[in-house]
């Protein structure tokens, strides 16, 4: 049972501290099985490595069974992208062999975890973000498309996260540490961040602490709250969501609070909807 699990030290509750633990190594073994499952697609001839043109030959439509492709003929975005992995690709390389490991990889797909790609992340959004190229970015920039909707939730939520969280001096601009802040994630504070959540929605008892019980009641209201959401957006009746069902049925997601799904799809990034 998984709420076992969490009770590290078996005294029949888990505190803020487990439940911390917990959620902050499920996401590590979640990154560690997406990152196994793209490497082992990548690997094509199955030698432990993934060459660049392997990469090339998964990831981008037209390639030649070699891994080649015309960048010339590329639309403009294919062509950004393909510069942009090159370099991330290249930075992961360390030992300069022109394939990467399955610990290289995960550098390559992962670079906000791991300081050695920590500088070429942040060019790289500076490349795109920065349409002043000052060197930093101002509110506008940071808030990209929905800079125009300032009476919307999520601008009053990403407004709130810029002032508060990432501009440290004030001065209205990201830069320096400050773009490392917004774009490398502190996995323990969010892990923390997501614990109180949880205790505060499921501790019926006001302890500051979960019982198994109160585990298995949130648990229970959640699968009733997938199940709630699926029967709402399911439009094929296939008794599975598409994203595109999910996207069509952004409402009711977002009014989803039993699962705290609501929340998670405001923070998301604007344009991954």
């Amino acid at each position: 049972m998984i709420a076992k699990k969490m009770d590290a030290n078996g005294d029949g509750f888990v505190s803020k501290e487990e439940l911390t633990d917990w959620i902050e190594q499920s996401s590590k073994n979640l990154d560690k099985e997406e990152n196994d499952e793209r490497f082992a697609d990548m690997d094509i001839n199955k030698d432990g490595q993934v060459t660049w043109e392997e990469y090339i030959q998964e990831a981008f439509y037209g390639a030649s069974d070699e891994g080649k492709v015309d960048v010339l003929k590329m639309d403009p975005e294919d062509r950004k992208l393909f510069q942009e992995d090159k370099m991330y690709f290249e930075r992961a390389d360390e030992n300069k062999d022109g394939k990467l490991n399955r610990e290289e990889f995960s550098k390559f797909q992962n670079p906000e975890l791991y300081p050695i790609m920590h500088d070429i992340l942040i060019k790289m959004t500076l490349s795109e973000k920065d349409v002043n190229h000052d060197g930093k970015i101002d509110i506008k920039e940071y808030m990209g498309d929905i800079f125009d909707q300032p009476t919307s939730e999520y601008y009053l939520i990403e407004q709130d996260r810029f002032n508060k969280d990432y501009d440290k001096n004030g001065d209205g601009y990201l830069e320096g540490d400050e773009l490392k802040d917004w774009l490398v994630p502190n996995l323990r504070m969010s892990a923390e961040m997501e614990a109180e959540h949880l205790i505060e929605g499921s501790d019926s008892n006001k302890d500051g602490k979960l019982s198994l019980d109160e585990i298995v009641d949130a648990y229970n209201l959640a699968e009733m709250e997938a199940e709630h959401l699926i029967e709402g957006s399911d439009s094929s009746k296939d008794g599975k969501l598409s994203l595109d069902e999910i996207v069509d049925a952004y409402n009711l997601f977002v009014g989803s609070e039993a699962t705290n799904y609501g929340e998670h799809m405001l923070n998301l990034k604007h344009e991954e909807l």
